[in-house]
């Protein structure tokens, strides 16, 4: 017998998101402004002048390697779990 209770169709929308992504994006919204809000206070409480003096030295051709390499690590991760699911006979829908 399953202890997995069915529910009801507002609950099962509020759980798995809404399906228009509503939700989704002041969820996003309220991620970014609270990252902001702790960039801030962590720039204020440390010294700003060493902040801005380490980034405007900081070399401009590491950011796009960074967010290369970043990608590169994802795109790894996403590969290497595929071959695990495939390996396991997990099926799964593409659309999720």
């Amino acid at each position: 017998m399953s202890d997995a209770l069915p529910e009801s169709g507002q609950a099962a929308e509020a759980a798995a998101g809404s399906p228009k992504g509503k939700g989704f994006m002041g969820r996003v919204v309220v991620g970014l402004v609270l990252g902001l809000v702790v960039y801030g206070c962590m720039a204020l409480w440390s010294d700003l002048d060493s902040i801005r003096a380490a980034l405007a030295d900081f070399p401009l051709w590491l950011i796009p390697a960074a967010m290369g390499l970043s990608f590169a690590n994802y795109l790894l991760r996403f590969l290497r779990w595929e071959r695990y699911r495939g390996l396991l006979g997990v099926r799964l829908d593409r659309k999720t």
